[in-house]
């Protein structure tokens, strides 16, 4: 490999809860929740920038705190950017290839990183419990250790990188087993700005006296009173030509990206409803979760003294009373006295138990 990422991904440690429910009750404090962790937006995009093996090579290129681009290396020489972007909502990040058309088990015909399951759905998103930096880490690792085969880079910026880097996107294996053999396993991706400079407009001459040799005053008059005659003469400059280029292939690239849009766009429907409906799913789902997650709670928290005595309390008398009841009614109506004394028994028996509960429980305040 090229370059060598940091071995360990830094994870929130995820508590996990060992149940001793239906043992002995004791009075403690019952967590009784499932969920992963919870990350803050800010939690999220300060992952990402302050990650060791990502800051140097990522900046931001958009007006909000949306939306980054990441510069890095392939183990086949191409310089790839990996444009990340993080939904308002803190939903699951969306990632996508720019500026290239490419080939990869991970990326789809526009590009965009489906592969990786936790970024597939928000819920996806949300049970895994990671950071934006360690899903953007391993996707760029993955992307770097096994690259996608290029097919066209249709940004004329990246291709002039790639021309400054001394690589062409289709070598052989043995090519770029030479051409890095060399390069340490301690490198780390390479600095942003030193490596991807695209301008946005072309270079502006200092003066035009080369343009203007051999034209007489009145034909400088003339430029300047007939706007045809300037627009003309503007159109021979090499500046404006290399304008015009610049222009044409960024039209060309939002034709590109218009078709693709209107290929996909039933396609997106589709999944748009099937999306719908499972949004509506997972949230009737998610309300029946929580009424069960409550009424876990309560199961498994101590009981109330105070409750339990007054139910006490109620059992006790009803048990005394029971009994009295069972005495009057044997004297009344006669009958065998050992049936009578040992069915007797057994109901002021369970009345003296349930006095002898209400006392350990005085004893316990």
């Amino acid at each position: 490999a090229m370059f060598s990422w940091s071995s360990g991904v830094k994870r929130r440690p995820s508590g996990s809860t060992t149940s001793t429910y239906p043992a002995q009750r004791v009075a403690q404090t019952v967590e009784g929740s499932i969920r992963p962790p919870e990350y803050s937006r800010s939690q999220h995009i300060q992952s990402y920038l302050t990650d060791e093996t990502l800051k140097k090579s990522t900046r931001k290129v958009s007006a909000d705190d949306s939306t980054y681009d990441t510069v890095f290396q392939t183990t086949s020489g191409d310089a790839l950017i990996l444009r990340v972007h993080l939904p308002s909502s803190n939903g699951a990040p969306q990632m996508t290839l720019v500026g290239v058309r490419a080939t990869h088990e991970w990326l789809d015909s526009r590009m965009r990183v489906i592969g990786y399951s936790h970024i597939q759905s928000d819920a996806s998103w949300q049970s895994s419990g990671m950071l934006l930096g360690a899903a953007v880490h391993q996707v760029v690792q993955h992307l770097q250790l096994q690259p996608p085969n290029l097919i066209e880079i249709t940004d004329a910026g990246l291709r002039r990188l790639q021309a400054n880097l001394g690589t062409n996107h289709v070598t052989s294996s043995n090519t770029s087993t030479r051409r890095y053999s060399s390069t340490t396993s301690t490198d780390a991706p390479p600095d942003y700005e030193s490596i991807f400079s695209i301008p946005e407009m072309p270079e502006i001459p200092s003066n035009f006296d080369d343009c203007f040799q051999g034209m007489s005053k009145e034909d400088m008059e003339q430029l300047l009173e007939h706007e045809l005659d300037f627009l003309t003469f503007a159109c021979t400059l090499p500046e404006y030509k290399k304008l015009q280029e610049l222009g044409s292939s960024v039209l060309d690239e939002n034709v590109q990206t218009a078709e693709s849009n209107l290929k996909e766009e039933k396609c997106l429907k589709e999944l748009h409803a099937s999306v719908s409906a499972l949004q509506t799913s997972l949230q009737s789902k998610l309300t029946a979760f929580e009424v069960l997650e409550t009424q876990q709670n309560k199961l498994c928290a101590p009981p109330d003294k105070e409750l339990a005595m007054k139910r006490l309390q109620k059992a006790k008398k009803q048990a005394m009373d029971e009994s009295e009841e069972f005495a009057e009614k044997w004297i009344e109506e006669g009958g065998n006295v050992k049936d009578f004394i040992d069915e007797f028994m057994e109901k002021r028996k369970l009345h003296h138990v349930r006095a002898a509960k209400i006392e350990r429980l005085q004893v316990q305040k």
